[in-house]
């Protein structure tokens, strides 16, 4: 398991602002980093000059970046990918495999390498992908399992929260300590996050940070939930695992 010491995650597009130095987009993009050899860029937002422009805001070189995982192939995840890709190609993408076969061309052409995933995944030692789940949208989420828990990040979560959580628990029996990301509960009735609520207490997750498409709604209901273990996300948040 990874020791979370170093370990960040930091929102680089998202459709809410936290710095406001940073400028909203409606997408999602995020950093995973420990300063080291952990570099993992997860979605890429709809503009990648909007992602370009946040990640030169917040001090992040795109050629500091080893990996990519795109969780579906919604515009306003992959949008910014080939603007990325002009900037640094030296990178392993991994995609969905029902994806069309232009995208993995196009990835090759810049010179970056493009694996499909279909099943499960070990992206790096205690670094997993679901593999794509649902069947109108096929996404994947990331999961990284450290000393404090499972965090389990989300693009949209289209297959379904409780169905990505139940593959994860097939990944791992280690217990959640933050789910992150577009949950897709905009539009949803307050019984429906009740019972997703209902199953946060019961499997006993840590924290939570709603971005994206998760809806004020939903937002609202988990921060009286959580309290002060709910993290408040928009692009500029800037997540440290030690300090949580």
């Amino acid at each position: 398991m990874l020791n979370s010491e170093n370990l960040t995650i930091t929102v680089l597009y998202d459709n809410a602002v936290y710095d406001k130095r940073m400028t909203s987009g409606w997408g999602f993009g995020c950093l995973i980093s420990d300063g080291g050899d952990i570099n993992i860029l997860f979605d890429t937002g709809a503009s990648g000059d909007l992602l370009i422009r946040n990640m030169g805001i917040m001090g992040i070189d795109p050629s500091s970046i080893d990996n990519i995982v795109i969780s579906h192939f919604h515009a306003d995840h992959v949008g910014g990918l080939d603007t990325f890709l002009a900037q640094n190609s030296n990178v392993t993408v991994f995609l969905p495999s029902t994806l069309s076969s232009g995208i993995f061309s196009r990835i090759i052409k810049t010179g970056a390498s493009a694996v499909p995933v279909s099943n499960g995944l070990e992206i790096m030692p205690d670094i997993f992908t679901t593999g794509e789940l649902g069947s109108r949208v096929m996404e994947q989420s990331l999961v990284i399992s450290t000393e404090k828990g499972l965090v389990v990040i989300t693009g949209c979560a289209h297959p379904g929260l409780l169905s990505i959580l139940a593959e994860v628990k097939c990944i791992s029996e280690k217990d959640i300590f933050l789910v992150l990301g577009g949950l897709h509960f905009e539009g949803k009735s307050k019984a429906d996050i009740e019972r997703i609520l209902a199953f946060f207490r019961k499997q006993n997750i840590t924290h939570s940070c709603l971005c994206h498409c998760s809806g004020d709604v939903a937002r609202e209901m988990f921060r009286i939930e959580y309290g002060l273990d709910y993290l408040d996300c928009g692009v500029g948040k800037i997540i440290k695992l030690k300090e949580i």
